[in-house]
């Protein structure tokens, strides 16, 4: 073999490690069979719900859980032919004793490899805003943990690393979201969510206010297509 030869094949291990996605079916596109019901995110492979029942659309439904008209509004996939949904916000009633107050939905999967600590990471995906949606907000926070573990409590995170990723709410149309980090420690699942916990008081008290004032409907909903989890050089 070469010196050149042998530098080539290197380099070309080298970027394709740092190509590889990380997220396993981050376009929802392998499916076991087609969605018919609310709740099946689980029949995208490596998909599951963490909390609530996100739902998962696809082209091959012709009604509710189709593309691109389903049961929340009406979008093409960003890319191929399917998308996952979930409720960042949704109305929970409260009694006597407790106002409304808002909960959330929550999707994750297990890394193709764990993260190495201490190397850079590049974070994308493509959201949608649904049609249906009237309360909105700007924020969704990307989770990173070990699968063996608890991942939230009442104090942020519990053994976990989060990224936080902000976009434009008003925009009815796939917009691209993204983050660059450094992982610190060998984190090997990941979760898209909106917890409350991560919420300023500023923040959940206008959110709650909302809620309370009577929107029609109390939810958030979006669309999530083509994530991506990449190795990046350090800046």
């Amino acid at each position: 073999m070469t010196k050149f030869l042998a530098v080539a094949i290197i380099l070309g291990l080298s970027r394709g490690g740092m190509c590889q996605n990380l997220v396993r079916n981050g376009g929802f596109e392998e499916i076991s069979k087609c969605p018919t019901e609310p709740g099946q995110l689980h029949l995208a492979a490596y998909w599951r719900a963490a909390y609530g029942t996100p739902d998962l659309f696809n082209s091959c439904n012709p009604g509710y859980f189709g593309i691109p008209n389903n049961f929340v509004g009406s979008a093409y996939a960003a890319e191929g032919s399917g998308y996952c949904g979930m409720y960042l916000i949704t109305r929970v009633n409260g009694n006597k004793k407790k106002y409304d107050y808002f909960d959330n939905e929550r999707i994750s999967q297990k890394l193709a490899v764990p993260l190495i600590p201490n190397t850079g990471y590049a974070f994308s995906m493509k959201i949608f805003v649904a049609d249906s949606t009237k309360l909105l907000y700007n924020k969704v926070y990307v989770i990173f943990y070990r699968s063996a573990s608890g991942v939230l409590g009442r104090k942020k995170t519990i053994n976990s690393q989060y990224k936080e990723l902000v976009f434009d709410e008003k925009i009815r149309d796939w917009v691209s979201v993204e983050g660059s980090f450094v992982a610190s420690k060998r984190w090997d699942s990941i979760m898209i969510m909106l917890p409350r916990e991560f919420l300023s008081k500023g923040e959940y008290r206008k959110i709650t206010r909302r809620i309370r004032a009577g929107f029609i409907p109390s939810t958030f909903y979006i669309y999530i297509d083509d994530i991506v989890l990449q190795k990046t050089p350090i800046k």
